[in-house]
């Protein structure tokens, strides 16, 4: 039986160089430079992401440059794409701006599954003992 998952908040005033990835809801006001996969997504105004965006649902009203696949993309209106989507269903409130190639499908891996592989595929981490 997996835990539930819980809802994780990086805020504006945080950076990540680095992957992240969440099996539950991920509220993102700060700037990521990594790929990042989670069931639900919102990418708060002022928030940024350069890398790859995964997820079932992504609410995007910051800036993500690199390449977004949801099965639900919400642009808001202060939301800056400069990426190729690939979704089932798109939409795009006035004053958002999109730059990219729209992939419409009938159905997208879940974010889930992609976690749980992205996780397989991590290297394993060393755990010899360092210097004392």
């Amino acid at each position: 039986m997996r835990p539930s998952a819980v809802l994780s908040i990086l805020g504006s005033d945080l950076e990540i160089e680095g992957d992240i990835v969440s099996l539950g809801e991920l509220h993102i006001s700060g700037s990521v430079r990594g790929d990042v996969v989670a069931r639900d997504l919102t990418l708060s105004e002022g928030g940024s992401v350069t890398g790859d965006v995964s997820a079932d649902i992504a609410v995007i009203a910051g800036n993500v440059a690199g390449r977004l696949t949801a099965a639900s993309v919400v642009l808001k209106p202060t939301a800056r794409l400069a990426a190729d989507v690939t979704h089932v269903s798109l939409t795009m409130e006035p004053g958002a701006a999109f730059e990219g190639l729209s992939h419409r499908v009938i159905a997208v891996e879940g974010a889930e599954d992609s976690a749980v592989r992205k996780l397989l595929l991590l290297p394993p981490v060393s755990r010899e003992a360092g210097p004392t």
